[in-house]
């Protein structure tokens, strides 16, 4: 606590452009470490406000994962971050666009956040087309399309699914239950996609071994609303 206090003192002095990497940082650690001081929160919060435009991709999309990690519900900051971000979007790197999704998802704020999650996810498909992504981002995102039951484009969200597939032989055991329970809730029934993940969890004993039973639920809830879609189908 006296850290961060000693943090909060030196923020309030700090008014130079770099500090966006430090409220940045500091809204990520708290987030990251699982404790807070509100005040200072909100502090970063308000300054953070004021000069969003300073902000580089990725110390924006840390900011705003700190805040939804942490609950600290800002909205006023989310919808300041929101218009800076669509305005910029194409700036953002595949990882940054997963995080801020995520972070909408989670913090849930007051107004609508279809046009920024969708927006997310299209400009995901082109950063991910052009970056080495690791599974957990296009996880992190199909994850927050599903649980705040935003559909994007039927092309984009079939591309994701093409995207996911390409990946599934990387994903770990709660990777692969989330996703397809995400596209299973989006009413997304990819066909390659649950055809490769249903070989993978008969076959692969590593995957089943570290399947804990609400993913394992999971996975089976998302084949039963495929069969529920697809009745007629083998």
């Amino acid at each position: 606590q006296g850290i961060l206090m000693h943090l909060s003192q030196l923020l309030s002095s700090e008014k130079r452009e770099t500090s966006t990497r430090c409220m940045s940082t500091l809204a990520w650690a708290s987030g990251r470490l699982g404790f807070a001081d509100e005040d200072m929160m909100l502090m970063v919060s308000a300054m953070s406000i004021d000069c969003v435009e300073l902000f580089k991709p990725f110390e924006i999309a840390n900011l705003l994962w700190g805040f939804a990690k942490k609950q600290l519900l800002q909205p006023a900051l989310f919808e300041r971050a929101k218009d800076h971000i669509l305005a910029n979007i194409p700036t953002f790197s595949s990882r940054s666009l997963s995080l801020i999704a995520w972070s909408f998802a989670t913090a849930k704020p007051t107004f609508d956040c279809t046009p920024i999650l969708c927006s997310c996810a299209e400009a995901f498909l082109v950063a991910w087309q052009e970056q080495a992504e690791k599974p957990v981002s296009l996880v992190n995102l199909a994850w927050a399309l599903a649980t705040s039951m935003v559909r994007p484009k039927a092309d984009v969200l079939h591309s994701l699914g093409d995207a996911a597939t390409l990946m599934l032989e990387q994903f770990k055991a709660n990777e692969f239950s989330i996703t397809l329970w995400a596209f299973a809730r989006l009413a997304c029934f990819h066909e390659k996609l649950f055809a490769t993940s249903l070989a993978r969890l008969c076959h692969d004993k590593v995957l089943q071994r570290d399947m804990h039973p609400q993913g394992l639920s999971n996975s089976l809830w998302a084949f039963a609303r495929l069969v529920e879609a697809r009745p007629n189908r083998n």
